[in-house]
């Protein structure tokens, strides 16, 4: 059993609790979510895909520690090749993992490895390293438009609106998008057309096409 609870604009997980090791931690938990209802959260992942899903990303400042065992706690950020360096294990690759996947990646890893035998591994975000999109081009304020703490992307539309708008000279049916991040088997180039959306609303999906942390939009000028 996993349980996830959420503190602010942090994002936590104990995973694999039983028994008493439930029932102490459940009520950790569940205090602290009692006391964010309380005094409200401003944390709100983005809709991706369908899911609520945080990955982590490079520079995030996060804290990993194994119940019961105070000497593998740790609290770093994530190197900029997506690694963090933890007790015996050395460096794991956690860039692009979300928290529940990160925490099951460490447990095997002390079990495979003969270290503990069931360890019940606890991962909290304490800050979200600053994500960008770059947006250039005929567009008002061309330059960087940041993504919000807590998600890994934004809809372009968006990105183009941090960047004050299109000109109108923008040809908003050859707009270039250039996918940057971690994985290099994923940096293709898209074209996407935004010209329906903006007529159309919330029914074409062009609009709510998705750019990513170091994704370069560029959105060209139209020939009379």
């Amino acid at each position: 059993m996993k349980i996830f609870y959420i503190t602010g604009d942090k994002i936590s997980l104990i995973s694999k609790c039983n028994g008493r090791r439930l029932c102490a931690l459940g009520l950790f938990c569940l205090s602290a979510l009692l006391v964010n209802a309380a005094i409200g959260s401003s944390f709100s992942p983005l809709r991706g895909n369908d899911q609520i899903v945080y990955r982590l990303a490079p520079f995030d400042l996060v804290q990993i520690s194994v119940y019961g065992q105070e000497d593998l706690t740790t609290t770093q950020r994530i190197s900029d090749e997506g690694k963090m360096f933890l007790p015996l294990l050395g460096g794991v690759s956690v860039g692009g993992k979300t928290v529940a996947q990160v925490s099951t990646l460490i447990e095997e890893l002390y079990v495979s490895r003969g270290y503990l035998r069931e360890p019940v591994a606890s991962i909290n975000i304490e800050e979200f390293s600053p994500k960008v999109v770059t947006v250039l081009g005929e567009v008002e304020k061309p330059g960087p438009v940041e993504i919000p703490p807590g998600r890994n992307s934004i809809p372009i539309l968006v990105a183009v609106a941090g960047a004050g708008g299109f000109t109108g000279l923008a040809k908003l049916s050859d707009v270039q998008v250039k996918a940057g991040g971690l994985d290099t088997s994923q940096r293709h180039q898209r074209t996407v057309n935004v010209s329906d959306s903006l007529k159309s609303g919330d029914s074409d999906p062009n609009g709510h096409y998705l750019v990513e942390p170091d994704d370069i939009v560029f959105v060209p000028k139209r020939v009379f």
